[in-house]
């Protein structure tokens, strides 16, 4: 008795076996590689002194507003992030995106505003408005009952332009200083470590004098919110230098027709008491042609992403690429942002 049941309890496991004859050809399990993050510890002391290596700063538009778009999802080597657009209050989700950010990564988040777009939106408003008021003057002339004279065209349409110039200029220049009122608000009651202001560059509608005053304007109430918030200034120019180089960072971004690294090297020597940052916008398909005057010999063309880590000045204090979101969904194994986690370790070779 005692040895049929031995023989029994040999013979079920082979009878399982035998049920499940084809089990060689069966498709494995897929198994998800772990993500193993670096110790809290390193990644702290990495990050502990931003101004005694090469940094990398990243500027993401439509944070949490489509996948991927996340400080979460960055790279934890990714050492401060301007985000770009935010106008309303914070919600929860990006509440909590920033405060996770800052706490597991350690990285210096910073609230952008933008006072370019108004001078670039003014100025495209205000040329089509001034057709607009020209068409009609024309077609007023043209019905008159008497032949109005150049002279009298020419005090009209003088009218016309002063009018319609100052009313837009004022417009728009509102809606800038409003710009800076939001702003202040989203940092009193968010937890960003600091912000970056976009300056102008054309100067189409705005005078250098009046951005100049929302300049100080904002140094000065922000300031008194806290005293130690970290600074970036886009797009910089002499009339405000010495509000300019009070900034943390100063960051330039050349938007000549036909760029070259000796733009980069000119800026860098006009602000040469500043961290210097050159800037690239990884959403610009024409980065791959690199720059004409590369002083590194290769058979094939250097991207302009790449160019910005290597080329040197005596004040560069890192790289910073615009339209980080456009890599979010680029993966290297299991991370996205493989371009940037690229470029980053590229970044960290350098002195």
């Amino acid at each position: 008795m005692n040895k049929n049941r031995y023989f029994i309890a040999l013979l079920l496991p082979l009878l399982a076996l035998g049920s499940c004859a084809d089990w060689t050809t069966q498709e494995p399990i897929p198994v998800e590689a772990p993500v193993l993050r670096p110790a809290d510890k390193v990644v702290r002391q990495y990050k502990a002194d931003i101004f005694s290596r090469p940094i990398v700063i990243g500027m993401m538009h439509d944070w949490c507003k489509q996948p991927l778009h996340w400080l979460s999802e960055t790279p934890d080597s990714l050492d401060v992030v301007i985000l770009k657009g935010v106008t309303d209050e914070l919600t929860s989700t990006q509440s909590y995106d920033l405060a996770s950010a800052q706490s597991a990564k350690h990285t210096r988040v910073l609230l952008g505003m933008d006072l370019s777009q108004y001078d670039v939106s003014g100025s495209k408003e205000l040329d089509r408005q001034l057709t607009k008021e020209r068409m009609s003057l024309n077609a007023k002339w043209a019905a008159a009952a008497t032949e109005v004279t150049p002279e009298e065209r020419e005090k009209e349409l003088s009218a016309m332009t002063e009018r319609v110039t100052k009313e837009l200029h004022d417009k728009w220049l509102l809606s800038a200083r409003q710009e800076i009122v939001r702003g202040l608000g989203l940092l009193s009651v968010g937890s960003f470590d600091g912000y970056s202001i976009k300056l102008p560059v054309d100067f189409a509608l705005f005078d250098k004098a009046e951005i100049t005053d929302i300049l100080a304007d904002l140094y000065k109430r922000a300031s008194s919110q806290r005293a130690n918030y970290l600074i970036a200034v886009e797009s910089p120019y002499a009339e405000a230098a010495s509000f300019v180089e009070k900034a943390t960072w100063v960051l330039y971004s050349c938007t000549a027709v036909d760029p070259t690294l000796a733009h980069f090297t000119e800026q860098a020597s006009l602000w040469s008491g500043s961290r210097f940052v050159p800037t690239i916008d990884l959403s610009d398909k024409k980065n791959t042609i690199g720059y004409p005057d590369s002083p590194i010999f290769s058979a094939d063309k250097i991207s302009r992403d790449r160019e910005l880590i290597h080329w040197t000045s005596a004040n560069k204090a890192g790289v910073a690429f615009d339209h980080i979101e456009v890599d979010a969904g680029n993966k290297s194994g299991t991370e996205g942002f493989a371009l940037l986690r690229d470029l980053i370790n590229a970044n960290s070779l350098t002195k």
